[in-house]
């Protein structure tokens, strides 16, 4: 008979004629625990390399037959392929036989991006060749390309010039301008030429520096014109005025006017009078009235000669 547990609390019990469903028995008690069993013993197998091996506790020895052998494993490869590389782009080494088909590898295109390059490796043979005289720039987009120098739209201003592709010194400048310098730092212009003799004619005025570094340009030496700072100081500190005029004596004196020559209330500190026709000069001052501009020439108690009537060249010089 088969006795089927149902998993219901019944079995099914049959003999393949007849079929009966009972219920399950209730379960009985549990049985005393049996004896502890002993404890095994270590054993030691050798293969002794002729279809036997050697067994042992140490105690008892037995020698058993190696069981059949298993069956033949599949084949190899018969005929293997090559992984080669399909262009320059990468090196393949040990791909003879490698591989079950003919494989090739390669680097695909724009597939190297800037994480894949290390930094500062890249050089100047690496970038593309372009015309002469190119230069590379990026466009309003930021793509790279190159174009003619000549293309380019630099512009120089305050005192630079820019012609064809050349910056040099020379201009207008357009904003006050300071070049600074310093102890160790200095500024010079070499290669002036000296100026003498005749080329002294030429000179237009001299070059001066204020006191915060401005460079001017101030009035040529015996200007007809113009009072000249001399950049000397009186003691009070007043700025030192040469000026260079005419004055016609009409009878033979020694009394000259300054009028006009020599601003009213200026302090004359000297004179130099010179006769046009015979170059003589008088330089001695007996007395000079600030408000009129009237001069007396001659040394005070001393016997002066008159000046002759005629024409004579004035040099002044005088505070304010």
């Amino acid at each position: 008979v088969t006795v089927t547990d149902n998993g219901d609390g019944t079995s099914t019990i049959s003999d393949g004629t007849t079929t009966i469903i009972v219920s399950d028995g209730k379960d009985g008690v549990d049985g005393t625990n049996g004896i502890d069993g002993i404890n095994g013993t270590s054993v030691t197998v050798t293969d002794n390399g002729d279809g036997t091996s050697t067994i042992t506790d140490g105690t008892t020895t037995v020698i058993v037959s190696d069981g059949a052998e298993g069956p033949q494993g599949p084949a190899g490869v018969v005929d293997p392929k090559d992984l080669t590389a399909d262009d320059t782009t990468i090196v393949v080494t040990g791909g003879a036989g490698a591989t079950l088909i003919d494989a090739s590898l390669k680097v695909g295109t724009e597939s190297i991006t800037t994480t894949h390059i290390q930094n500062g490796t890249i050089a100047p043979e690496d970038i593309a060749n372009a015309g002469n005289d190119q230069v590379l720039v990026t466009s309003s987009t930021g793509v790279p390309t190159w174009v003619d120098q000549s293309s380019l739209e630099i512009e120089a201003d305050n005192g630079l010039t820019k012609t064809d592709n050349k910056i040099q010194l020379g201009g207008a400048l357009i904003k006050p301008t300071t070049i600074t310098t310093g102890a160790s730092n200095t500024l010079a212009v070499a290669g002036l030429v000296a100026q003498t003799g005749a080329d002294l004619d030429n000179v237009d005025g001299i070059m001066t520096v204020e006191a915060d570094g401005t460079v001017r340009k101030v009035y040529p030496v015996y200007s007809a014109t113009a009072a000249q700072n001399t950049l000397k100081k009186w003691i009070d500190n007043s700025t030192v005025y040469e000026r260079v005029g005419s004055v016609t004596l009409s009878t033979n004196t020694n009394i000259v006017s300054l009028s006009g020559v020599v601003p009213s209330g200026a302090k004359l500190l000297g004179v130099r009078l010179i006769n046009q026709t015979t170059n003589s000069i008088s330089t001695n001052i007996i007395e000079y009235n600030s408000s009129t501009g009237q001069l007396i020439l001659g040394t005070a108690g001393s016997l002066t000669t008159l000046h002759p009537a005629g024409s004579y060249h004035v040099i002044v010089e005088y505070v304010e």
